[in-house]
């Protein structure tokens, strides 16, 4: 019963750490982003798209996971065993297919790296994970920067059977344009794929 009871907790503080992962979406004025930062514009896919179905988040606040990837930003390369407390201000939520505006601290090189999508909120929770490991420079000077559309492609088994990074800049200049109702100087940065596993 005692093991039950600290399994339960444990479940609880996971969940309690995941949730407090933030979107880090700009939603200020992006004539006057600060001087030390950047936001990053993209889009993660997956290809085909999930379906309600495929993820099992009957718990309490599972809605709050549906259709969303989870992933570190930041200057290092995390992996699975670094989704702790410790390294929580280095994890973003995003949804899959909609374009992200995250507002991150300059750093000459970025690093996307340890993206998951919870699949299961059950004992033992149940994660899909999206290899890879992402490189990005910005331009010296650079607000708004865009890094692309990164699509993983999976077959029946939800294996990732493809990665690929598309220059989609014309259509994500616009929407930006549209959700800050603005014209925007939006640059181009170098994004490549530096590690294909994980």
């Amino acid at each position: 019963m005692k093991l039950l009871r600290n399994l339960f907790f444990i479940i609880l503080a996971v969940l309690f750490i995941i949730n407090c992962v933030s979107s880090k979406e700009y939603t200020g004025d992006i004539d006057k982003i600060s001087g030390d930062d950047v936001i990053l514009v993209g889009c993660i896919e997956l290809k085909p798209p999930l379906e309600d179905h495929e993820q099992y988040l009957e718990a309490i606040g599972g809605e709050y996971y549906r259709n969303s990837l989870f992933f570190s930003l930041g200057d290092k390369i995390l992996d699975y065993d670094d989704r702790n407390l410790s390294h929580i201000n280095e994890f973003v939520k995003v949804i899959l297919g909609q374009d992200f505006y995250i507002k991150q601290k300059y750093h000459k090189q970025l690093y996307i790296s340890c993206q998951f999508i919870y699949m299961e909120l059950s004992y033992p929770i149940i994660d899909m994970y999206l290899p890879g490991v992402f490189q990005i420079e910005v331009p010296e000077g650079c607000k708004v920067a865009y890094i692309g559309k990164i699509k993983y492609h999976r077959d029946i088994y939800s294996a990732i059977t493809r990665i690929e990074i598309i220059d989609d800049y014309k259509n994500a200049k616009s929407e930006l344009e549209k959700k800050y109702n603005k014209q925007v100087d939006m640059c181009r940065a170098k994004i490549k794929l530096i590690e294909e596993n994980q």
